[in-house]
């Protein structure tokens, strides 16, 4: 069976497979592992401007990027008319999907195609497979979640290309329950897996002092990261002993430095390499992430199999995959968020528990195990029936 891969989220270098697009991009290599390395192929679409970035912009590394040869031989560039701003993605980009030139047949016949980003390709997707009478996969993201505040023409080409899908998949259950609420399809839970690198942990010991709260993500407004600082720092102002070490980078690093600034207690590392992130898992008490909208969350599953207790946001992410207080802790909204920490930092055997706890749940998400749930789907999907 050979799939072809449809999406806007890629690694463009092997530095690049720490952030977006690297789910894709593990689950492409299991794919290879377990059906053949000729097996996979992915096209990226990106704007068909995204080689000028250099004139426009100081991102000269992801210019370079673009310009250069895939640094995987299976990678192909497409170009995709989207950019993540409202008129471009909720009304130009579903307009070239449905007036754009479908690309022709290779000569290399593809059995199933399966679309990453529905959001942003999910009606291409459904005209190649009608034009090239291939069935086709579609993996629902996070913006599912969110499909009440979506622009009407938005949902509209999400709601037909997961209708006309021979199979749709949800990384969590949070995902498939607000896609059967959206369609009326109950999609197939196949969770993310992690790095094998995160695998092993060493037992716990003793809890450090002061407590460690670890943040790790981009630094955006989704991510609640400004929510954190500020409710660490009144945390602080209360005389509670505790830290807050921020792992990665974004655009609101300069805002969160300027929050921070003067606080021993606060400290931004920006980029860690993998190694460099599962050892800072393994210091830390609690990840903290309350991102307001994640399609997985492959961090949290990071996390807890280093048994570090996690903190999520109730409607997302792993939300589902186990249950708040047993497996983690969920806040329902952003006032939540201090008294969670607090009742965690007051309580180190709870943190223990729960990262014992969270340790078992995660054990089984590989990335191996994802691949194996997909290549069934992809059998369902070419027994099924085009719609």
């Amino acid at each position: 069976m050979r799939v072809l891969h449809l999406t806007t989220m890629y690694p463009l270098s092997m530095q690049g497979i720490h952030s977006g697009g690297h789910a894709v991009y593990h689950l492409v290599e299991a794919l290879r592992q377990q059906m053949g390395a000729d097996s996979q192929d992915v096209w990226l679409f990106r704007p068909p401007w995204a080689q000028l970035y250099h004139h426009v912009s100081t991102r000269k590394t992801q210019s370079e990027l673009y310009r250069a040869s895939p640094f995987v031989p299976y990678l192909r560039f497409r170009d995709c008319l989207t950019l993540p701003t409202g008129l471009f993605d909720d009304v130009i980009n579903p307009a070239w999907q449905r007036a754009s030139i479908l690309p022709s047949q290779t000569a290399e016949r593809y059995d199933v195609l399966h679309v990453h980003t529905p959001r942003s390709l999910g009606l291409l997707a459904a005209r190649m497979s009608a034009n090239w009478r291939v069935p086709f996969v579609a993996t629902v993201r996070r913006d599912m979640a969110q499909w009440h505040h979506q622009h009407a023409l938005r949902k509209r080409a999400i709601h037909q290309c997961l209708r006309k899908a021979n199979a749709i998949v949800a990384p969590s259950p949070v995902l498939a329950r607000c896609t059967l609420e959206a369609t009326g399809r109950l999609p197939s839970v196949i969770p993310n897996g992690t790095s094998a690198l995160f695998n092993e942990a060493p037992p716990r010991g003793k809890v450090r002092y002061p407590f460690r709260i670890l943040f790790v993500g981009t630094l955006n407004e989704n991510k609640a990261v400004t929510l954190l600082v500020k409710t660490v720092l009144d945390l602080l102002a209360q005389g509670t002993r505790a830290e807050l070490v921020i792992v990665g980078t974004g655009p609101l690093e300069n805002h969160v430095r300027t929050l921070a600034a003067g606080r021993a207690e606060i400290r931004l590392l920006g980029w860690q390499s993998q190694e460099q992130v599962r050892e800072q898992m393994r210091e830390a008490q609690v990840l903290c992430v309350v991102s307001y909208s994640e399609t997985f969350g492959i961090v949290y599953a990071e996390a807890m199999k280093q048994g570090t207790a996690v903190v999520a946001r109730a409607g997302t992410g792993i939300d589902g995959m186990g249950e708040d207080g047993t497996h983690y802790r969920l806040i329902r909204d952003d006032r939540d968020l201090e008294p969670t920490l607090r009742d965690l930092l007051q309580d180190p055997d709870e943190c223990r528990r729960l990262g014992s706890s969270g340790r078992l749940l995660a054990q089984n998400w590989s990335w191996s195990q994802a691949a194996t749930s997909y290549s069934q789907a992809y059998c369902e999907a070419t027994r099924n029936v085009p719609r």
